[in-house]
């Protein structure tokens, strides 16, 4: 009764164009880039993605598959997807109320795909009054990561800061996100109630 064994995918569409006006180069005819400008320009790939997770009141663990197709479902090959397309992406997460005023959730991702190999990203975030949260995060060679964020009712806002590390060749600065969620479905029954409350030790924040 406590464990769940879930399933889903997904239909993706994505458009990318490449404008050559905007660049600026250091070698205006160099011969690599005329060629992207007459034949690597714009792509349009069509793709899905499936997974598959098990999960319970405090952990979950989950594996999927992005871009499943390898890139099949597109009719050329271009700047955009060149490299491959598919990625395997396994996760996992953890929480435990350490008392009916704190909490502690820690997750996991493990992605690999054939242009950066594999990536590994691992949080920690700690819960006051199953309601407002503080964390930290790392991805390997890349970010380091702070979260902050709290739950009023059924939404739930948050903010997280990338701030890549001195190796990192990906990223030359910091880049910001904020995410809203909203619950539709709310707990009606004293049980769900009494779960969501300060006085207990459940909790319902991941």
């Amino acid at each position: 009764r406590t464990l769940q064994l879930r399933a889903g995918a997904a239909a993706t569409f994505n458009m990318q164009r490449l404008d050559m006006s905007a660049l600026t180069m250091n070698a205006q005819n160099d011969p690599a880039f005329q060629n992207f400008a007459e034949n690597f320009n714009k792509n349009i790939a069509v793709d899905f993605n499936i997974g598959i997770a098990l999960s319970s009141t405090n952990f979950y663990v989950g594996y999927a598959l992005q871009n499943a197709s390898q890139g099949k479902l597109i009719s050329k090959e271009d700047l955009f997807n060149r490299q491959g397309y598919f990625h395997h992406v396994a996760q996992v997460g953890f929480r435990k109320a350490l008392s009916n005023r704190l909490g502690i959730v820690v997750s996991g991702l493990y992605r690999y795909d054939p242009t950066f190999l594999s990536t590994t990203e691992v949080q920690v975030k700690t819960i006051l009054y199953n309601k407002v949260w503080i964390g930290m995060g790392y991805r390997s060679n890349m970010n380091t990561i702070g979260l902050i964020g709290f739950r009023a009712k059924q939404i739930q806002i948050g903010f997280a800061y990338e701030l890549p590390v001195q190796h990192s060749s990906s990223a030359n600065s910091g880049t910001s996100e904020f995410t809203v969620n909203y619950k539709f479905k709310t707990l009606k029954n004293k049980s769900n109630r009494r779960a969501i409350s300060t006085k207990s030790k459940i909790l319902t924040i991941w």
